[in-house]
């Protein structure tokens, strides 16, 4: 009686160490006994379902793209203007600065600048 039951719980182990894709469900059996014309039938409303859903997979992925493509966009624009900002301020420091001495600000606006240029450059390559 124990080994019965420990070879139903590692069967049951077995069986849940595996995961099992909703896909394998689809799969057509033929049954026995069965007439060709029902069979083709059968065949053909699956292959019918699993277009469907490829045509609703394609969809949503053409969807997220867009979704994506519409973020990446928005986000470029901020940036840009931040990028233009940023210009902007560094024009005004460099005009106020000495032409002897650069201040710290400066260079760090410099920095800031090149490290959004490089950004911005990135999310257009789409990367």
């Amino acid at each position: 009686m124990r080994s019965a039951k420990s070879i139903f719980v590692l069967g049951v182990l077995i069986l849940f160490m595996f995961p099992v894709s909703p896909r394998c469900f689809a799969v057509a059996i033929p049954v026995a006994g069965a007439n060709s014309a029902s069979g083709q039938q059968d065949d053909s409303q699956l292959g019918d379902q699993h277009q469907e859903k490829d045509r609703f997979e394609i969809e949503r992925e053409k969807e997220m793209a867009r979704t994506r493509q519409q973020e990446r966009y928005k986000q470029l624009k901020r940036d840009s203007e931040h990028l233009l900002e940023l210009s902007t301020e560094l024009k005004q420091y460099v005009d106020k600065a000495n032409s002897d001495i650069l201040s710290l600000q400066v260079i760090e606006k410099a920095e800031q600048i090149e490290k959004l240029a490089k950004k911005v450059k990135n999310n257009m390559r789409g990367q």
